[in-house]
């Protein structure tokens, strides 16, 4: 005879497989506890007032083998994705709406077409409800079809990931796996150095640590990772088939999923990741595989333009760097480097400025004594080097008194003496006031926006 858990689990992979609705699976759930509840009662009547506060073990993978059970329920394909595409959007626009009896009519039709179970889920009601629905009861088709893309894409990346995780999470080195098992379906990857595979692997995932791991806590949820919209862009990059000599005359045919109009300039793909490891290894001047704070102070950022001041080289190697060798060998002076994966987090910061991993980061690094707040005596440490660049480069410096006061104008912090996380957070201008504080070349640009945005002269005509 099946025990409740079973019965339960059953139920589970009934619902993947039907679709039932949340009340049916309440009432199936009720039931099963009911039954439950009379079997305790008949073997002591005290279950009948006291929970039970303990479970013996063997029910203790109850809940991953439901989890398990809804992970096996049936994802539609790449060309079932296709199918259900040209079924509900036109080729013009895509702009064609339906109401909910169309829906299941396109179920049917195309569950009936290909003998498959997928559509059932991917068209069920709930999926309907979840979408904004205008007076006539429709719903947008693209906004159908791109909600079923997501989350088929979702499904397939956490069955992908499920062998190489632990507890339903990953840790860096696990992902890291996950990404090098990746390269050899990877035909934008066919061109790469086996040496290199290595140092793509670290490039790619250090993006997913860097914004999915804010705590840095070493992991990464499954759920977390399959939803993020990361996972669809390395994907669509697994996807993206190799680029074809000039001479080719007949392509060959595109991919079901259409391609992201900025794939080729997406962090993953292998060119890009190959053109941040050419600029590490040319900061590395002594060869050792690691940045000393004087190499490192030559960074320039995504975009080549950057001039780092050395008081921000110094705070990062402060709070960021855990490396420490003797250089040079055997003189018994020891210094701290930095190796390409921290190298890997200032680079994707600095690209990444509007976000709230990057302000994090920088975060960290100008609140010099944590005390949760920036004062004017930190602002001015900080200015104060780029004050002194300027200076170097026969420039006219403005007061850092007038740059303290011009900060706090922008940013108009709920106290009057000092800026918090949340002043910056809610501020809006989080990246200007980080640029102007630790990059010589972002205050030379933020003090020249006023002739910048100015038009031509009447002179000039």
């Amino acid at each position: 005879m099946a025990t409740w858990q079973e019965r339960l689990i059953k139920q589970q992979q009934h619902k993947s497989v039907a679709g039932r609705s949340g009340e049916e699976d309440e009432a199936a759930l009720e039931a099963i506890l009911e039954e439950r509840r009379r079997k305790n009662g008949a073997s002591h009547s005290s279950f009948l007032v006291i929970p039970r506060l303990w479970v013996s073990k063997k029910y203790g993978g109850l809940l991953l083998a439901c989890a398990e059970a809804r992970v096996e329920a049936p994802v539609l394909t790449w060309e079932e994705l296709e199918r259900l595409r040209v079924r509900l959007t036109r080729p013009a626009d895509g702009s064609r709406r339906l109401n909910y009896e169309e829906l299941c009519r396109a179920r049917r039709d195309l569950a009936a077409e290909g003998n498959s179970r997928g559509f059932e889920a991917a068209l069920s009601a709930r999926r309907f409800l979840e979408l904004p629905r205008d007076c006539h009861g429709r719903v947008s088709a693209r906004d159908l079809y791109n909600k079923i893309d997501r989350a088929t894409c979702a499904a397939k990346t956490r069955r992908a990931l499920r062998p190489y995780a632990r507890d339903g999470s990953l840790r860096e080195q696990e992902l890291e796996r996950y990404v090098y098992d990746l390269i050899p379906d990877m035909p934008a990857a066919q061109s790469m150095d086996e040496k290199f595979h290595a140092f793509y692997v670290f490039t790619a995932v250090r993006r997913f640590m860097f914004f999915l791991d804010p705590r840095r806590t070493g992991r990464i949820s499954i759920d977390t990772l399959a939803a993020s919209s990361m996972a669809a862009e390395l994907d669509e990059i697994v996807e993206m088939p190799a680029v074809l000599p000039s001479s080719t005359k007949h392509p060959p045919p595109a991919p079901a999923t259409p391609l992201l109009p900025s794939s080729s300039s997406s962090w993953f793909f292998p060119d890009n990741a190959k053109r941040v490891y050419s600029d590490y290894l040319e900061l590395d001047v002594d060869h050792n595989g690691m940045l000393s704070k004087r190499e490192f102070a030559n960074f320039r950022g995504p975009r080549g333009d950057t001039r780092l001041t050395l008081a921000f080289a110094d705070r990062v190697f402060e709070e960021i760097i855990t490396y420490r060798t003797e250089n040079p060998p055997g003189s018994g002076i020891v210094q701290a480097e930095m190796d390409f994966k921290t190298y890997l987090d200032v680079v994707l910061a600095f690209d990444n400025l509007d976000t709230p991993q990057a302000l994090n980061y920088f975060w960290r690094i100008l609140d010099i004594h944590k005390q949760g707040h920036l004062d004017p005596l930190v602002i001015n440490y900080f200015f104060r080097d780029v004050s002194r660049r300027l200076r170097d480069d026969g420039y006219d410096a403005p007061s850092t008194a007038d740059v303290v006061d011009e900060i706090f104008d922008m940013v108009k912090p709920a106290h009057p003496r000092f800026i918090t996380l949340q002043d910056l957070q809610a501020s809006g201008v989080a990246h200007t006031v980080i640029l102007i504080l630790v990059d010589v070349a972002g205050f030379v640009a933020y003090d020249n926006r006023e002739h910048l945005m100015q038009g031509p002269d009447d002179d000039d005509f």
